[in-house]
């Protein structure tokens, strides 16, 4: 008996990433988060404050996904977005180039339906009208992000 509940545990176990469904799933959706006070104290090095995930429609796409990725980082009022043309890698993952050679990410289904974003070795660069805002695929916290499904 014990036997069978431990290995019911952990099929189950296994079971859960595998489940979850993978993101923008028919080309549709949207990811968000935004970091409060308590999280941006604990995190010193993270630079961003929220963060937004959604499809785009882009018809030069050539059958990739096209997602949108928008960033708030703190002290800066504007909200810099980038295009990304993603391309699925197996297991539900997204291997996404930012438009323009400004970086790469992964973007992979989680637990609760969410997201969690990896951004790649080299970083990502986001252009606003104030001059550029840079996340370090290296160092800091601003390298894996997880954003919950539906946009305010």
């Amino acid at each position: 008996m014990r036997t069978c509940l431990a290995a019911a545990l952990v099929a189950a176990a296994l079971a859960g990433p595998a489940a979850a469904r993978a993101p923008f799933a028919g080309g549709e959706g949207c990811y968000w988060r935004s970091y409060g006070a308590a999280h941006l104290a604990a995190h010193p090095a993270q630079q961003v404050t929220t963060m937004r995930l959604e499809a785009w429609s882009d018809p030069a796409a050539a059958g990739r996904q096209v997602l949108r990725l928008t960033v708030t980082v703190r002290g800066g009022a504007e909200r810099p977005a980038a295009t990304a043309y993603c391309e699925a890698t197996g297991g539900g993952v997204l291997a996404c180039d930012l438009e323009g050679d400004a970086g790469s990410f992964a973007a992979g289904p989680a637990p609760g339906g969410a997201v969690r974003l990896r951004v790649g070795d080299d970083g990502l660069v986001f252009e606003g009208a104030r001059g550029f805002v840079e996340l370090s695929g290296r160092a800091g916290d601003d390298r894996v992000f997880l954003l919950r499904p539906g946009c305010p």
